[in-house]
C-alpha cells in the first residue's frame, strides 16, 4: 500500500503528469472506520463457516458445474466472449459499455490475470469465469463475469469458494479481495461477498489532490449534489470518501 503523501509531494505529481486527479490511499487495514475500504478475505473458509443457505447453492454448483484454471487461448476460443457480453444485461446502472470482440481479444492478450471458468457439467460449456490479479502475495478479483442463463444454479457461489480454497489455502496468499470500495456500486458484488463468504472491510484513509480549478469547482457543485449529471455526482462522491465518517 502507499505512504502518506505531504501536499508539496502531491502537488509535485499532479504537476509532473499534468494530472487532474491524485488519489493517495494508505494506513490499510487500519482499525479507524473510514469512508474508503478494500473488500478482502484473509482466512479459511470452509463449507460449515457458511450460512446454510449458503452451503446449500455452493453445493448446487458443485453440482452443476466443474471448476478449474483456464488458459486465454480457450477464455478466446470456447465462449469467453459470449459469457463476458452477455453478463452486462445484469448491471442495473453504468456509463459503459462491453468492448467489441476484437478489443476484448487484444484486452485478453495484454494483461496479467489468470482465469478461472466455470463449465457446465454435460455440455462442457463456459458459463461463468473470474480474473485473478496475483500482486505482492495478494490476490485480487478483477473480473467476475456469469451468462445470466445459468445464475439460477449459483454459478458464482461455486466459483467463489473454490477460488478462496485455492488462493488462500493452497497457494497460501494473504488475502484475496474485490478491490476497492466503488463509485457506481453497479454489481452489488461486495455486498455479495460480504453477506455470503464472510469478505470484510480493509478500512484505510483516502485523500484527493486536484489542481486548485479543480477543488474549486468541486466545492461550488457539491451543493448542487442530485442534480447533477451522472458523471459529475460520481465525482462528488469519489471526493466524499475521504471525509470522517459520521458518528
Amino acid at each position: 500500500m502507499e505512504k502518506r503523501l505531504t501536499k508539496k509531494e502531491a502537488k509535485t505529481i499532479l504537476k509532473y503528469h499534468s494530472a487532474l486527479y491524485l488519489r493517495n490511499v494508505y494506513d490499510f487495514d487500519c482499525q479507524e472506520k473510514t469512508n474508503f475500504w478494500f473488500i478482502i478475505n484473509d482466512t479459511t473458509l470452509e463449507l460449515k463457516d457458511l450460512s446454510s443457505r449458503c452451503r446449500n447453492k455452493v453445493r448446487k454448483a458443485y453440482k452443476t458445474f466443474d471448476y478449474r484454471p483456464i488458459s486465454k487461448e480457450d477464455m478466446i476460443n470456447q465462449g469467453g466472449y459470449e459469457v463476458y457480453k452477455s453478463s452486462w444485461s445484469r448491471y442495473k446502472t453504468t456509463q459503459s459499455q462491453p468492448l467489441v470482440r476484437e478489443k476484448w481479444v487484444e484486452h485478453m492478450l495484454n494483461n496479467s490475470e489468470e482465469y478461472y471458468g466455470a463449465f457446465d457439467k454435460e455440455s462442457g460449456t463456459l458459463v461463468a469465469y473470474c480474473a485473478v490479479l496475483i500482486q505482492n502475495e495478494s490476490a485480487k478479483y478483477t473480473e467476475l463475469k456469469a451468462n445470466p442463463d445459468h445464475l439460477r444454479y449459483y454459478p458464482f457461489y461455486g466459483l467463489i469458494f473454490y477460488l478462496n480454497h485455492l488462493l488462500i489455502d493452497e497457494r497460501k496468499m494473504l488475502y484475496v479481495t474485490d478491490g476497492a470500495r466503488t463509485i457506481s456500486e453497479h454489481s452489488n458484488i461486495q455486498p455479495f461477498l460480504e453477506q455470503n463468504f464472510l469478505f470484510r472491510k480493509a478500512y484505510c484513509h483516502l485523500k484527493a489532490y486536484y489542481p486548485w480549478y479543480i477543488g474549486l469547482g468541486i466545492k461550488l457543485l457539491r451543493p448542487l449534489g442530485r442534480l447533477l449529471p451522472e458523471k459529475g455526482q460520481y465525482l462528488l462522491k469519489l471526493d466524499s470518501f475521504q471525509r470522517p465518517v459520521s458518528l
